[in-house]
């Protein structure tokens, strides 16, 4: 999955909280990172930026549900007709 981020970001070290930056390229396909100052290992995801962090996140969500609706078209049924507002059961019905 693509992830579509600056030519550079600005890290935060989620051990000793100081800030680095890094060319995005630097950053394909690694998980892990090693603070410069403290040495200590951090996921990249944990070091990102908030406003950044929650980009990935919306764009990891937004696959992982494209893939459900795929899976479950192939399946002949969809989250729609079982999920959908006729099927919905709720306590003001009764």
């Amino acid at each position: 999955m693509n992830i579509n981020l600056p030519g550079e970001v600005e890290l935060t070290c989620p051990a000793c909280r100081r800030q680095f930056h890094v060319r995005t390229t630097q950053l394909h396909e690694r998980q892990n990172l090693t603070c410069p100052f403290c040495a200590a290992g951090f996921e990249v995801y944990d070091a990102l930026p908030s406003m950044l962090r929650r980009r990935v996140y919306q764009t990891i969500r937004d696959e992982l549900e494209h893939r459900i609706y795929n899976a479950q078209r192939k399946q002949g049924g969809s989250f729609i007709d079982e999920w959908g507002p006729g099927n919905i059961e709720s306590d003001d019905d009764s």
